[in-house]
C-alpha cells in the first residue's frame, strides 16, 4: 500500500512540475505560497505591487514577494494595473496553466482570468462566504468569533464570491491577534493550496458555489477604526485591541494639561468583575506587573503597554511613574 501511494504522489509532483503558473502576491505572507509553488511547480511569472516609498527617508523599498522571486531569478512585473492591453498580451505571451493570487493588492479583470486553461484562483484568508473584503483577519477577531480559516476559490469579477475549491478551518484563541493569527493562516493557507492543485485538475471535480445568504464583509482597515469606545463592554475593547494589532493599532485621548494627546493601547487582559460607581475610561487602578486598569461600559480591561504619540512603547506602570497618568484620570 505504501509502495502505491508514493508512486501516485511521484506522478503526481512529476506532472505538477510541468503546470506554468503565473503567481501574483505583494507582502511578507504571500511568500510562503511562492516558495511551495517553486518547489513543485514551473513558476514562469511573478506579478508583485510597484516599489513604494518606506521610511522616515521615504526611500524605495521593494515587495516582500520582489525580494523573495528576484532571489530564486524569477521574472518579475510591477504593473500599476492589469487592465492595459499589453499587460494582457504579455500574460498570454507566458501561456500559464494557472494564476494563484494571494494578497496581492490588484483587481485581476476577467480576460485575464480566463486566460490559464485552469482559470485564476485566490487565496483568501477567511471560510468563505463570511468576511469577504479586504481584511478579514481583523474583523474577525474584532467580531468575536471563535474560528476562522482559509479558503481557495475560482476568482471571478465579483470580489471573494466565486466557487470554492478548498477551505480548512482554525481555531482562534484568546492569546491571538492579528498578527499572530495571520501568521498561523498562512501555514494553513500552503495546505489548503496544496489540496486545490490537486483538485482542480480532476475532471470529476466539482467546486462549491457560494451561500450569498451568509455573506458578511471585511472591509478595508481606516485609521479611525482604532479609536477606542469605553462604553463598550471589557470583552468588545479586549477584542478590537487584539484584531486592529499592529494597525490601525486601537487608541484613546488623554486630556493633559498642554493638550489632547493620542495614546495606543497593547497587551490587554479583561477582568472579569463588574466595576461600580465609575465612568468609562476611567482609570480605576495602576499595577506593576498588570499595567493600567480601566473602566468600561461593563467591566474593566487592563492595559500592559501603551504608547504616547511621538514615544517609544513602555509599560503602564512606567507611563504612571512619567506623570502622564494616575488613579482617577480620565481616558476621552
Amino acid at each position: 500500500m505504501k509502495n502505491i501511494v508514493e508512486k501516485i504522489l511521484k506522478k503526481f509532483n512529476k506532472n505538477n512540475k510541468k503546470l506554468r503558473v503565473i503567481f501574483m502576491g505583494t507582502p511578507a505572507v504571500s511568500v510562503p505560497f511562492l516558495e511551495y509553488l517553486i518547489e513543485n511547480v514551473n513558476v514562469v511569472a511573478v506579478f508583485t505591487a510597484a516599489d513604494l516609498p518606506a521610511g522616515r527617508k521615504l526611500k524605495m523599498r521593494a515587495s516582500a514577494v520582489k525580494i523573495a522571486a528576484g532571489s530564486y531569478s524569477l521574472k518579475i512585473f510591477q504593473p500599476n494595473s492589469l487592465k492595459s492591453v499589453n499587460i494582457v498580451k504579455q500574460v498570454e505571451r507566458l501561456k500559464p496553466d494557472l494564476i494563484i493570487t494571494v494578497a496581492y493588492g490588484h483587481k485581476v479583470p476577467d480576460n485575464i482570468i480566463e486566460i490559464p486553461r485552469y482559470k485564476t484562483i485566490n487565496i483568501h484568508f477567511s471560510l468563505l462566504p463570511k468576511y469577504r473584503g479586504a481584511a478579514p483577519v481583523n474583523w474577525v477577531i474584532v467580531n468575536g468569533d471563535k474560528k476562522t480559516g482559509v479558503t481557495c476559490f475560482y476568482l471571478s469579477s465579483r470580489m471573494d464570491a466565486g466557487d470554492i475549491i478548498d477551505a480548512k478551518e482554525i481555531e482562534i484563541k484568546d492569546s491571538d491577534n492579528a498578527e499572530t493569527l495571520l501568521q498561523k493562516l498562512s501555514v494553513l493557507g500552503v495546505d489548503v493550496l496544496k489540496d486545490s492543485l490537486l483538485k482542480i485538475k480532476d475532471p470529476n471535480f466539482k467546486p462549491l458555489s457560494q451561500d450569498e445568504n451568509q455573506v458578511t464583509d471585511a472591509p478595508k482597515l481606516k485609521k479611525k477604526n482604532g479609536v477606542i469606545k469605553w462604553n463598550q463592554t471589557s470583552v468588545e475593547v479586549y477584542n478590537k485591541i487584539r484584531g486592529f494589532y499592529p494597525w490601525p493599532s486601537s487608541f484613546t485621548y488623554l486630556d493633559t494639561a498642554d493638550s489632547l494627546k493620542i495614546v495606543k493601547l497593547f497587551s490587554p487582559k479583561i477582568k472579569y468583575v463588574e466595576e461600580e460607581g465609575n465612568v468609562p475610561g476611567e482609570v480605576l487602578g495602576i499595577s506593576k506587573k498588570k499595567g493600567i486598569l480601566v473602566k468600561c461600559g461593563h467591566g474593566a480591561i487592563w492595559i500592559k503597554d501603551v504608547q504616547l504619540e511621538g514615544h517609544k512603547i513602555v509599560s503602564g506602570y512606567e507611563f504612571h511613574l512619567g506623570r502622564r497618568i494616575n488613579q482617577g484620570d480620565i481616558f476621552e
